[in-house]
């Protein structure tokens, strides 16, 4: 019988790039698209010292294999799409009095390992069990600070449904100072919590940087609890990309 080792690695320079075609794995897997979900990392970084999750755009990008069978580095961050799965990662291995649950909206690439192991040769390693409950999706290259706009170590009380302090709020920010699990539920959501707080600078980022979708849903919280500004922004943003949602203009 032919034996082969599942812990060696390719060398970089010879070996095909993996995430080429797993990417409509992961969207059909969370059944929401790769490119706009809100994602979320367990770390021990004290949010007062947070200055983003950067430092590992030069390893390996396309060493999967390693990083999955042999938790070797890794040229992205894990982290998981649902916050529920977050906080269950960090009562298992973490001290939970020492670790937090950042929340982010960016644009990078994201791979399911639940999806990857799935469609690999390895995917029916019974060691491999745990990579699948864990439920972690990885997020190719730096997530930048201004991507990250929550954070937390509130866990049982965000589990609950009750509101929580936001750890990466300051004075250096406009980012709302409590938030609650409805709010980290999607891009959607982050963007209307933002609205809902008149957070206009933090909003103006989500919608220039195309972070969150403006739906009528945006526009009508806007309508009810945004600033005339914010509104103004939005409706000439929603005007540029799909005429059919912005607001009729008053007549003169």
């Amino acid at each position: 019988m032919r034996s082969f080792n599942i812990f060696k690695m390719s060398k970089p320079e010879k070996t095909v790039n993996i995430y080429e075609g797993y990417q409509s794995k992961v969207d059909l897997y969370y059944d929401r698209h790769i490119k706009s979900t809100i994602w979320h990392r367990v770390d021990d970084t004290h949010p007062k010292m947070f200055n983003g999750f950067i430092g590992r755009e030069t390893l390996p990008k396309n060493d999967l294999n390693s990083y999955v069978l042999a938790n070797k580095k890794f040229g992205g961050w894990g982290g998981v799409f649902y916050p529920h799965d977050g906080v269950n990662f960090a009562k298992l291995y973490r001290d939970p009095k020492q670790t937090f649950l950042f929340t982010s909206l960016n644009l990078n690439t994201k791979i399911s390992i639940p999806a990857w192991l799935t469609a690999s040769p390895y995917g029916n390693i019974g060691a491999l069990a745990t990579r699948t409950l864990e439920h972690e999706v990885v997020v190719i290259g730096d997530v930048a600070k201004p991507f990250v706009f929550l954070a937390t170590n509130e866990f049982d009380r965000l589990i609950s449904g009750k509101e929580v302090e936001n750890l990466l709020a300051n004075k250096d920010n406009d980012y709302p100072s409590s938030y609650t699990i409805g709010d980290i539920t999607g891009p959607e959501a982050v963007l209307a919590w933002l609205i809902k707080n008149n957070a206009i600078h933090a909003t103006t980022w989500v919608v220039a940087s195309k972070l969150a979708p403006i739906s009528p849903v945006i526009i009508e919280t806007a309508k009810k609890t945004g600033s005339q500004v914010i509104l103004e922004m939005l409706e000439k943003e929603l005007g540029a990309t799909n005429t059919s949602y912005a607001s009729p203009q008053p007549k003169n």
